[in-house]
């Protein structure tokens, strides 16, 4: 089974309809959020989120985490601007081929060092967590391959690779700066998982479409069972992963 799923937090964005034929059957489309909609061929599922009103960090927990919230082979994550326009099945046979992850290579920035010198550049100063998180790469050595990836699409197989390439990833957000790219390139470059690197960002060659971010203007918060029986001990690992009690 294939799953294509959003994260959707605090109305950051609509929640848009996937043109038919990006629709196949065996294949779930699940938007984690924490507002209620209705929008098929979605199924709404609300999501454990261990860091209060901060809906940045717990919209990282399904984007980061998926193998301890989705039972399915492959994933499919798209950021809320994205539309899907060809069926899933596609983009895993054409894109992520037999690597374990599959993502987009940063339109503008190689490395690290671009991506700190970004936020120089453009807004004239450093925030004091990514010059820190920078500094502890550049303390570390971290290798330069020549490629720095984004994360707004990130195809999946579910193995034990993936798994803790996922585990790395959020632990290393979660002691960094929430700037997730930065930990996206640890975590790629000092685990053992496979990387397809997709071209042409952002369509992916005409199979995503790309809009704005729009909120969405939902209401009411329904909580989520985290005590439920059957989803205890994967609860279990996303707060030890996140460090919460």
């Amino acid at each position: 089974m294939t799953t294509v799923y959003t994260v959707i937090t605090g109305n950051f964005d609509n929640l848009r309809t996937p043109p038919p034929a990006a629709v196949e059957a065996g294949t779930r489309y699940v938007c984690f959020t924490d507002r209620p909609r209705s929008v098929p061929p979605w199924e709404q599922q609300s999501f454990p989120q261990m860091f209060g009103p901060d809906s940045r960090r717990n919209s990282r927990i399904p984007k980061m985490l998926p193998h301890l919230l989705l039972d399915t082979d492959e994933s499919i994550y798209l950021d809320g601007a994205y539309v899907l326009q060809v069926a899933p099945s596609h983009l895993i046979r054409d894109l992520l081929g037999d690597a374990d992850v599959g993502m987009f290579a940063h339109p503008g920035h190689a490395s690290i060092h671009d991506e700190r010198n970004f936020y120089q550049r453009t807004h004239n100063y450093i925030p004091a967590d990514i010059e820190t998180q920078y500094q502890k790469y550049v303390a570390a050595d971290l290798p330069i391959t020549g490629e720095f990836w984004a994360g707004g699409f990130v195809m999946r197989r579910h193995n034990e690779r993936t798994a803790a390439f996922n585990e790395l990833w959020m632990r290393e957000y979660l002691n960094g700066s929430d700037n997730d790219q930065f930990a996206l390139y640890y975590s790629v470059v000092t685990s053992q998982v496979r990387v397809a690197t997709v071209p042409g960002y952002p369509s992916a060659e005409g199979r995503l479409v790309y809009a704005l971010h729009a909120n969405s203007g939902c209401a009411d918060n329904p909580g989520y069972e985290s005590e439920n029986a059957c989803w205890k001990r994967r609860i279990d690992q996303i707060r030890e992963i996140c460090q919460c009690k």
